[in-house]
């Protein structure tokens, strides 16, 4: 499993929409309401190619630690 990232925040609003235009009124329970931002190390674990949208997959590390790591910039 890996978590979905983006490198920009324009992206990841782009994608929101997309989705939300797909999903509907269920993707606040699908995806949340808020958007983080925060910087992941090397040992944090591995990073796939940046795709459309600066979207790209994060997997994860056994001891990574992401509590510390991020902040919410955006409430949808």
């Amino acid at each position: 499993m890996a978590l979905s990232l983006f490198d920009n925040l324009d992206g990841a609003l782009q994608r929101y929409d997309e989705l939300q235009g797909i999903i509907g009124g269920k993707i606040s329970r699908t995806l949340g309401t808020q958007i983080a931002e925060g910087v992941i190390d090397e040992e944090d674990g591995t990073n796939g190619e940046s795709e459309r949208l600066g979207h790209f997959s994060h997997h994860s590390s056994i001891s990574a630690s992401y509590r510390d790591k991020f902040k919410v910039i955006k409430k949808l």
